[in-house]
């Protein structure tokens, strides 16, 4: 159908809506509050610094600009490695947010608010990847079901001087947040779960739950004290945590093998440096109250007093009748020296 106004239900052609908005360039009406369909082949790109544009296209391996798709089938092949993707929705922006707070101005946000009444569970957002047949992937290929990227490439207005540093670049930024009113009886507060498996008659080379990995043209390291992989901080006077890095959790199973190792290292790829550090564990900027390590029969006080249980009972006997007896221990320079009877 043709004309303005439609009514609700009406189903709009390209040639219906490209005529609208050629009248809205113009300055006459436009569409509906409220109503209406979509379909074919429509693009709406207004000239101007405003940038925005409604796409619909059907061209799904070449789509380079915003498009709002339901229910796509895709098929072709995708030639350009470098802008493969089927959907891109982008803005250009030069606009002034800073009155915004944290994160600032957001290009596309989507949120739910659940009001009172509401029953059962809710994901505001969600990104499933579904493998449901046999494909082909080559080495260095990924099937990611949702992925976070951020660069820079200017300056953020920083300048050289304690406390002058600007600009903070964060791939992901997770939060969760029990505000006050919420009630006291809630099961778990997690800000971040990441879950992994593979089923039995599966087969993988590797298995990582998490890992860290920085670009190959990494080459400066942080010029702080916090340059750091993992790391664990609060924003101001918190509760704290009773441990800093826990294995193990009251909802779950233990997760290690019997023959496994809590904190160890693997080998690296051959060719790299060398395997070198400076310390192994350090704890020397905390004070400790009880222990700065603790284990079955062996611990290291606050000081770095050491305390050993030599033997067990058992053997307490014969260790008496055939051992040999310590008279004392002196300290010469930097040896311990034994004196027996």
């Amino acid at each position: 159908m043709t004309g303005y106004p439609w009514s609700v239900g009406d189903a709009l052609l390209a040639d219906d809506l490209n005529a609208a908005i050629a009248s809205a360039v113009a300055g006459g009406p436009f569409l509906p509050l409220s109503g209406g369909t979509v379909s074919g082949d429509t693009n709406f790109w207004p000239p101007g610094n405003g940038q925005f544009g409604i796409g619909i296209n059907h061209n799904y391996a070449t789509v380079s600009r915003t498009a709002f798709l339901t229910n796509i089938n895709t098929a072709g092949t995708i030639t350009d490695g470098a802008t493969a993707q089927t959907i891109v929705t982008s803005m250009i922006d030069n606009v002034d947010a800073t009155g915004a707070q944290g994160g600032g101005l957001s290009n596309i946000r989507y949120g739910i608010s659940v009001a009172a009444g509401a029953k059962g569970g809710r994901t505001a957002f969600g990104a499933h990847l579904t493998q449901t047949g046999a494909t082909s992937i080559a080495p260095g290929q990924y099937y990611v079901a949702g992925a976070f990227y951020a660069d820079a490439a200017f300056s953020a207005g920083g300048t050289a001087g304690a406390g002058n540093a600007r600009g903070d670049l964060f791939a992901s930024n997770d939060s969760a947040l029990l505000k006050a009113g919420s009630g006291l009886y809630w099961n778990f507060l997690v800000g971040y779960e990441l879950d992994i498996g593979a089923e039995a008659g599966t087969g993988v080379g590797y298995k990582q739950g998490m890992k860290i990995v920085t670009w190959a043209s990494d080459r400066v390291a942080g010029s702080g004290a916090a340059d750091a992989a993992y790391g664990i901080t609060a924003q101001g006077t918190s509760a704290g945590w009773d441990v800093g890095y826990c294995i193990g959790s009251p909802e779950g199973w233990w997760p290690m093998k019997a023959t496994g190792t809590l904190i160890g290292t693997l080998p690296a790829l051959a060719g790299g440096p060398a395997y070198a550090a400076a310390h192994g564990v350090d704890f020397s900027a905390v004070t400790f109250s009880a222990d700065a390590f603790k284990s079955n029969g062996f611990s290291v006080g606050p000081s770095g007093r050491i305390t050993v249980r030599l033997d067990n009972a058992a053997n307490d006997a014969a260790a008496a009748s055939a051992g040999v007896p310590i008279g004392a221990l002196y300290r010469n320079a930097g040896a311990v020296m034994v004196r027996l009877v």
